[in-house]
């Protein structure tokens, strides 16, 4: 895989014996990249499961805040409280900002993130899961979602559907689940696949 990685990437191909950190530079530099590299593993499994979750939530910040982003612009469209439509504009105005020194992105600000919750989300389940202490989780759906994308999409008979970024699958793969085993999710997607070959070609 080393051979295709772009020389005009930010950061080089991360093998093996990378360290941790090598791998978040690389997984935050160039997400796209090292998922597109990922989806053309014989057993993508084997790597997910070796990652740490800090590597994983570097990897998915953008995709992230891309899905609050969206969200947020939806809740609003379907809020007709002032104070509401106020604070979600100042909100999502600031998310163009660079945070100050030492401070968390404003996409974590603890503040706005607390007065979500006292809103239930805006009765929104993907927003629940974007939650700043949702990250580890929302992290392993998200890259499930992209790395999975073709089982799942035959699985929920989306196959034909034209869907573009994260948010968009990630809706499919949004289960009530608190961490994701890779080996257990590639044989399961395995045998359903198989499944419903067997089923199609023998329709009862």
């Amino acid at each position: 895989m080393r051979s295709v990685w772009p020389s005009t990437a930010k950061s080089p191909y991360p093998l093996e014996q990378s360290t941790e950190e090598e791998w978040i530079h690389t997984a935050r530099e160039e997400p796209t990249m090292l998922l597109h590299m990922v989806q053309r593993f014989p057993f993508p499994e084997e790597l997910m499961a070796s990652l740490s979750d800090k590597t994983l939530m570097e990897w998915t910040a953008q995709w992230r805040r891309d899905c609050v982003q969206a969200r947020l612009i939806a809740y609003r469209s379907r809020s007709e409280d002032r104070g509401t439509l106020r604070w979600l504009d100042d909100w999502k105005a600031r998310f163009a900002r660079a945070p100050p020194n030492n401070l968390a992105p404003l996409v974590d600000s603890s503040e706005d993130w607390i007065k979500l919750r006292s809103r239930s989300y805006g009765k929104d389940e993907i927003l629940k899961l974007c939650d700043v202490g949702n990250k580890r989780r929302l992290a392993q759906h998200i890259l499930c979602a992209l790395i999975y994308e073709k089982e799942i999409r035959a699985l929920t008979g989306r196959e034909k559907e034209s869907e573009i970024g994260a948010l968009t699958r990630l809706q499919p793969y949004s289960a009530e689940t608190n961490s994701v085993d890779w080996y257990a999710l590639a044989r399961y997607f395995s045998k359903a696949i198989e499944k419903r070959a067997v089923e199609r070609d023998h329709p009862y």
